[in-house]
């Protein structure tokens, strides 16, 4: 919504037409891997964040649902701070799947620190997770992959992540 807001801002402020403005918005389908709905099936919906590659975007994330969600994160530390994010995966999250790596090394300590309670399940694949995410998953629930980290040492990069994932949701039957 603040990229909306900005966005409208700003072309307003270049002369374009309210109308046109609005067309825009209402047919803009948002972007692959941005908070991307990729499937809802049995009464769950798959979102693809990959490319929420920092805390603060995984955090932003988070805040658009109202329900806890089961997370899928971690993987590389791009030398990144997670104390705030582990507060609001406290809030947020119900069960947390976490890619190995760097950056969930410290956010595991970070989630110590608060004596996060809730389920984590470590995983070194796409498939793993998607296997971890089957066990927890019932119908209402909400299953993103917004990883806030890099994705060097498991994957290519961030999009073979996204594609790992959309690939996953998509064998689910």
């Amino acid at each position: 919504m603040e990229n909306v807001l900005a966005a409208c801002t700003l072309t307003m402020v270049f002369g374009v037409p309210v109308e046109i403005i609005r067309q825009a918005v209402v047919n803009f389908k948002g972007l692959p891997g941005r908070m991307e709905l990729i499937r809802e099936l049995k009464g769950i919906k798959y979102y693809n964040d990959t490319t929420a590659t920092t805390p603060d975007a995984v955090m932003a994330a988070l805040d658009t649902f109202k329900q806890k969600v089961v997370l899928l994160a971690g993987g590389t530390d791009k030398q990144l701070i997670f104390k705030d994010l582990a507060m609001a995966i406290t809030k947020k999250v119900k069960t947390l799947i976490l890619f190995k790596g760097t950056a969930t090394e410290k956010l595991l300590k970070e989630l110590a620190k608060i004596k996060f309670n809730k389920s984590i399940i470590i995983v070194d694949s796409m498939p793993a997770a998607f296997g971890a995410a089957k066990n927890v998953l019932k119908k209402g629930d909400i299953f993103i992959l917004s990883p806030g980290a890099a994705s060097f040492g498991i994957f290519i990069n961030e999009f073979d992540r996204g594609a790992q994932f959309n690939r996953e949701v998509k064998k689910i039957k």
